[in-house]
């Protein structure tokens, strides 16, 4: 959220006037759901856990909020792996392209196919094959005026859940 703290209520909200009044979700950052957290009923210390889905950025329904809930908006990441510096997992801030999440991760290995770069997104249900370095020279070469090229780097926006695999090099030797 744009205002993050500890909002206290007089009585029960909806989520989207608690969300409203700590500024809205940051779109560009946020995971695919919130967590809310709910003290059961005749316990003191047990919660349970309720995931509400984002689609977005945007709720994709309603609940109320009572007094004691607690309201988590986990940031979005995306995993990189192969022939890359330092895999792993990593927060997506703004508008992260694959570009710069090969950056963030160490660059490109020296055993890379820069390529043949494969992005899986929605959990496996959508695959791409991104040429990385025909990207970054027409990029380079002023190319982002191109419609072509503007609509790859659209679609190569890095989104919360997304796993980039860079595979060796088939014309790598040692």
């Amino acid at each position: 959220v744009n205002k993050p703290g500890t909002y206290y209520l007089r009585e029960s909200r909806s989520f989207f006037e608690i969300l409203s009044e700590a500024g809205g979700i940051k779109t560009d950052s946020a995971g695919n759901y919130l967590i809310m957290k709910r003290k059961l009923p005749d316990s003191k210390e047990e919660f349970t856990e309720i995931k509400i889905p984002l689609l977005k950025g945007e709720l994709e329904r309603d609940v109320e909020v009572f007094e004691g809930d607690i309201i988590k908006v986990p940031e979005g990441k995306f995993f990189i792996s192969g022939e890359i510096g330092k895999p792993g997992f990593y927060p997506i801030h703004e508008d992260l392209n694959i570009f710069q999440g090969i950056i963030i991760a160490g660059g490109f290995a020296k055993t890379a196919d820069e390529n043949n770069v494969k992005l899986r997104r929605d959990d496996g249900k959508e695959s791409l094959l991104v040429d990385v370095e025909r990207l970054r020279k027409a990029l380079e070469k002023g190319g982002a005026n191109s419609k072509e090229v503007e609509e790859q780097i659209k679609e190569i926006k890095l989104r919360d859940g997304d796993m980039i695999f860079v595979p060796t090099s088939f014309f790598y030797t040692e």
